[in-house]
Formats: C-alpha cells, structure tokens, sequence
C-alpha cells in the first residue's frame, strides 16, 4: 500500500485504495469477529458474578423496579460513585431477556470488545494489509489484562469501546479526510458517553491526545475553529441530557461526588515511599497486561527502527503521543491500578500491529543476510509462541498421565480436548513459520503471495486461539472454583422469610448479599434500639453488629460470607425477633428476576 502524502494541515490527500475503503466486507475480518464472539461467549457465565458485578446489576434492578433512570440507586440510597450509562445499557438487556442475570450483567462487555475488534481493523486496514489488520483487533482481544476483565460485568470493556473508540474515530476522521465537523462530532459526541459511563477520564483523555497531536502537527489553529466548537457544543448536548435533570434532582454537592468520590479514593496515601514503589513498578505491570504482544514493542528500542518510518508517521505521533501524554495520569498516582490505564490499549494494539506490518514488509524487502535485528522480531515471537505450544502439549500429556501428582480435578476428556485444539493450533502456526519471504528479486505471482498471507493469517489466528484456549480452557477453571458463590445460601435465606416480612440492613451491606437476595433490602439505623417493631428481620456485617442488638431479643438465621479474603473475611450475619417465626408458605414471585 503506498504512503499518504499529505497538505499542509497533516490530513492525507491519497484516499485509501478501493480495497481497503471496502475492509467491512474482508473474510479475515468476520472470522477474527467469529473465533472471538466464540472464545468470550463459551464460558460467559461460567464463573459467578463478583467484584463490582453485582453492584452493576443492582443498581440496574432498583432503576426497572422505580421506573427512576436518573438517579442511581443502591437499597433506595443515591449511589454516588459514577454516571448510569452502564446501568442503562444492562437494564436494556434485560429488558429483552426477562431477567438480570450473568448473561444481562455481561454481554454488553463482550459485545463492546467485539465492536472494538471491528473498530481496529477497519480503522488500521487503511494503511495496514488485511495481516496487519488482522494483527491489531486480534492482539487487543489477546492482551492479558483484557482476557481477564473484557467479558466481565465491570464498566472496564464498554468504557475502553467509548475512550479508544473516540480517539481512534477522530484520528481517522482527521487522516482520512471526513469532513471536520462530523469528525469532531463523533470524537466528542463519545467522549460524552465515557462521561456517562464513568466520570471525567473520558473527555480528559480525549481533550489532552487530540490536543498534543495538533500540538505537535503545529495544528493549533484547528482548536479555534467552528468545527471543534460544534463538537464541543455536541458534548455538552449529550452530557447534559443526564447531568441536568440529576443535578436538579440531587443538589450540587451530590452532583459534584457523582463525579469526585472515585477519583479521590486514588490520591488517600501521600507518602513518599509508596509514590516512587509506584513509578518504578507501573510501566511494568502495563507490560505484564499487555502481555503476550508487549514483547513485539521491544522492536522500539532496537537499532534502524525508526529509519524510513515516515509512511506511519502519523500514525506513530498519534498513538505514542496520547499514551504518552495521558500515562501521567495514573503514573504519578499511587492509587492508581493497572485497569484505569485500559482505555489506552487500543493503541497499544495499532502500534503492535504497525510493528508487525514493518517487520514482514521489511523481510521481504531485505536479502537474508543484509536485515536488521529489528525486523525478525515477529519471526522469533512466533517461534516462542510455537515453543511455548509445545511445552504446553508436554505438560498435557504428563497431566493426563499422572493426573494424581497434580491433585487436579480435570475431566480427562477436556485435556483430551485441550491437548488436540492446542496440537492444530501448532500445525497452522508452523505452517506460517515454514512460509520463507518472498525475495524481492525473485519470480512470484498473485497465487504465490496470496498463499503466504493466507498462511501468515492462519498462524496469526492460531496464536490469538492458543491463548483463547489456555485461559478459558484450562486457567479460568480454577480461578471459577475460587470464585466466592453465595447465590445458593442467599437464596435458602429468602425461603425463610415470610412473605409478609421485609429483610432490612443495619446500614448498607455488601451489594453482592443484596442482589443475590432477589428483593430490595430497605436500610434502617445502625442502633437496634431506634428500630420499629415492624422491624423483624434484620441484616448486618459480622464485624459491624449493632452494639445495642441484645441476644436474648435477636436470634441469628444464618451467616454467608461474602468476601473470601483469607487475611480479612468478611461475612453478613441475618438475625430475626425471637418472637417471629419462620415461614411455612412458598415465596412470591419477583417483578423482576435475578
């Protein structure tokens, strides 16, 4: 693909050729879109809803009960912590399906992973080969930190589609030569849903990437235009189709902790020590998140890299510029945790996916004996990745050999299954390995390239699947048994709940207990002795007991642990009158199932 050339306000005047302007219709696409939906959907519900799941469902559940989509809500108390997009988007599901449950609580991440895949290839298909674009939707559905919370019910996988999808619309609104307003518009107008979705990171991230790339573009002039203004006006439209009517409904003061409650829990410990442990230890744990496809990056730091790079240019400045510029935000902060900076990994996935392009460009530009180290670094990462199939093989077998030396409570037949899915996925691997570059000076023809990119793909899927395979196939089984599942005791405890009886809290409790309860928990004082006589079944962490609660007028139902800390468990205690008796009658049906 020749380079964009370029006027005098950085926008390329080249349009893409017909066959990238086309990318939405390439196989290579659809079957990336297919192996993926196939890997997140297989065992979605397979590990119970934890973390802040939960929490997303509940809050879901009081706004369809209410019929009150402003404000959040968690046991009918405004829920502070962040914008409702995410409840909104759950509540629609569920809508559809009848039920909040695991499958309403997580699809909308998977589906957003799935649009970010689409978003990846089609945006870097316009200067990448269909391998190059293949390359960067499958790496971000690879990288480690995505495995583990990209399908999960947490706001991390829609809010990565909003933030990595603004800047990403806007860069290629703005190469490509949309037309200004509408590229400002979208870029905004998503920036917008991120502030929805989880606070000011959104438009922060957004404002500070297109502002240092114009910056460095000497584009400055374009940030006084009527264009950037209408997409400004776009962003206040969107965000105060929401802020509005809550701030009326709340009050200023709880507007402003909608927006600042999360954002302080990161700066509370201001020492010095634990501020320089962090700077010293984050950029390696993004490494580790990144991981497999961070080892390609090296390639940055190699000799003759950058030379001849001018074709990427742009896109290079672009996306090292915004992670650059925002990895300020959460390096320097010492409460800072490794999923705050995943809005960003879109980008880290366009600049694995240019290296790869360069390296297979530059092997077959290059004789054998004339290449530079950097351009082998795809070559050896997929001979690690080969070798690594390999060992994985081995430990199968032994496994499945001596499966009493390892204490694992595995099917055999799933080994099986692992051990062959893994062994095709080394053969079309090896198979891209064994496909020699095509000399510059040597005889081909379209047949013969068409193979090689064909094969090259074959084995760029199997890489992606052999990582699918070894966490949902083999990893996320134990980390399923250490998954805390309480739905059970909960459910037991309801049965035992009159019907005509309401289960109160002594203040809030763990939202987990609540949901699974499947009826809204009203809260009540935290002093027993301010409670009405209505008050017959009560609810409150075990080390929260009310001081006042006397033995002789309470009696505890049941205990569920509802935190698996070995160093700090935490369990709810329920306690009933001593005069109230337990129920003999089946229980009523929910409006809304959990």
């Amino acid at each position: 693909m020749m380079a964009p050339s370029s006027d005098c306000d950085g926008r390329v005047t080249d349009l893409p050729d017909q066959s990238s302007s086309r990318w939405w219709r390439e196989a290579t696409l659809w079957i990336l879109v297919a192996v993926a939906a196939v890997a997140y959907l297989s065992r979605m519900t397979d590990r119970p809803l934890r973390g802040e799941e939960t929490r997303r469902g509940l809050v879901a559940i009081e706004m369809m009960e209410s019929g009150d989509w402003i404000v959040p809500r968690e046991q009918q108390r405004e829920f502070l912590s962040r914008p409702p997009l995410q409840n909104w988007i759950i509540a629609g599901v569920a809508m559809l399906r009848g039920e909040v449950d695991a499958w309403s609580v997580r699809f909308p991440s998977v589906l957003s992973l799935l649009l970010m895949i689409v978003l990846l290839y089609g945006y870097t298909r316009q200067f990448l080969s269909p391998l190059g674009a293949s390359s960067a939707a499958l790496c971000y559905a690879t990288f480690g930190q995505v495995l583990e919370m990209g399908w999960l019910g947490e706001t991390e996988s829609m809010y990565v589609t909003i933030v990595g999808g603004s800047l990403i619309l806007w860069h290629w609104g703005w190469t490509y030569r949309w037309n200004v307003t509408l590229t400002w518009s979208i870029g905004y107008a998503l920036a917008a849903a991120g502030m929805l979705a989880k606070g000011p990171q959104a438009p922060v991230y957004f404002v500070v990437s297109v502002v240092g790339f114009l910056l460095w573009q000497r584009q400055w002039r374009q940030l006084f235009t009527w264009s950037h203004a209408a997409g400004i006006a776009v962003f206040l439209l969107i965000w105060n189709a929401w802020n509005i009517p809550f701030w009326m409904h709340v009050g200023t003061e709880s507007m402003i902790q909608m927006y600042r409650n999360d954002i302080s829990l990161r700066f509370n410990d201001n020492s010095w020590t634990p501020l320089l442990v962090h700077v010293a230890t984050y950029p390696l744990e993004i490494g580790v998140c990144l991981l497999p496809w961070s080892l390609i990056l090296f390639a940055f730091v190699m000799p003759g890299f950058w030379k001849d790079s001018r074709r990427f240019q742009s896109h290079f400045a672009f996306h090292i510029l915004a992670i650059s510029l925002t990895f300020l935000s959460v390096w320097w902060v010492v409460g800072a945790k490794s999923r705050y900076f995943m809005p960003m990994y879109p980008c880290f996935a366009v600049l694995v996916a240019i290296t790869i392009q360069r390296c297979m460009d530059w092997q077959q530009a290059c004789s054998a004996n004339r290449r530079p180290l950097w351009i082998g670094s795809y070559h050896r990462f997929k001979l690690g990745s080969f070798a690594v199939m390999m060992i994985a093989m081995i430990g199968l077998v032994v496994v499945m050999i001596r499966p009493q030396v390892f204490a694992l409570s595995v099917d055999a037949t799933h080994l099986v299954s692992m051990f062959g899915a893994t062994a095709i996925c080394a053969v079309f691997l090896f198979r891209a390995l064994k496909c020699e570059p095509i000399e510059p000076t040597a005889p081909s023809n379209q047949r013969t390239m068409g193979m090689a990119a064909g094969r090259e793909f074959q084995g760029l899927v199997a890489m992606g699947a052999f990582v699918w395979i070894g966490y949902f196939g083999i990893a996320i089984d134990p980390i399923i048994h250490s998954t805390l599942a309480i739905g059970d005791q909960v459910a037991k405890i309801r049965s035992e709940v009159p019907p005509q009886q309401t289960l109160r809290s002594a203040g809030t409790i763990a939202h987990v207990f609540t949901y699974h309860y499947g009826q809204t928990i009203p809260v009540v004082a935290t002093e027993a002795e301010s409670w009405s006589q209505d008050v017959q079944y009560v609810c409150y962490f075990k080390d929260r007991r009310p001081a006042d609660l006397r033995s002789e007028q309470w009696v505890q139902v049941a205990e569920v642990p509802v935190e698996n800390d070995k160093e700090d468990p935490r369990s709810i205690v329920v306690a009933r009158r001593v005069n109230t008796r337990l129920a003999e009658v089946p229980v009523q049906q929910d409006r809304i199932q959990r």
